[in-house]
């Protein structure tokens, strides 16, 4: 079961995306505007006492042997939610996701975490994480050394039941360990 503060945040992110194409048509939203909505998003979810999303947290807080590589955003956990890691990508960044994912498994490897990779799509359906009916498609998307992402969940924003070609798509891609 994904981890329902991480739902209700990326539909939110989706419905974000569309207002923020709809004000600036000409230019899409940057990953660094899409991961602090996010981040603001999931904190708004979560009980924010001790739990603070961090965002650009160094890998190497997590595991030795990380040079400069940042993880987007951290969630901790507590005794209703496992403690997350996301990476978030543009649906047109593809070839860096997989470099991503493979980040995330060494973080899998390092301890009990949930990995995932956030796919934003402004007006365009993520074909190769989504169905044509716009639901996450299922077996394994992507692999690599040890590890294979899965699509959990798609969620998306449309301006009309007829376009959904147009809709904005936030991909949820869990990193696990290869079985």
């Amino acid at each position: 079961m994904l981890p329902k503060s991480l739902v209700d945040a990326a539909q939110g992110l989706a419905y974000w995306i569309g207002y923020e194409s709809t004000l600036q048509p000409w230019s899409g939203v940057s990953e660094a505007a899409i991961r602090d909505q996010l981040a603001r998003l999931i904190q708004a979810r979560i009980d924010s006492g001790s739990r603070k999303v961090k965002r650009e947290k160094p890998y190497r807080d997590f595991l030795p042997g990380f040079a400069k590589e940042r993880l987007d955003l951290h969630v901790p956990g507590d005794s209703r939610e496992p403690e997350l890691a996301l990476e978030i990508k543009r649906n047109y960044s593809r070839p860096l996701v997989a470099a991503d994912c493979c980040r995330l498994a060494r973080l899998i490897k390092g301890g009990p975490i949930r990995c995932f990779v956030v796919i934003a799509a402004e007006g365009k359906r993520p074909t190769k994480y989504s169905t044509k009916e716009g639901t996450a498609k299922t077996g394994v998307v992507l692999e690599g050394r040890g590890w294979q992402a899965r699509a959990r969940r798609v969620l998306k924003a449309s301006p009309s039941f007829r376009s959904a070609k147009a809709a904005h798509y936030v991909c949820l891609l869990e990193v696990i360990k290869k079985t």
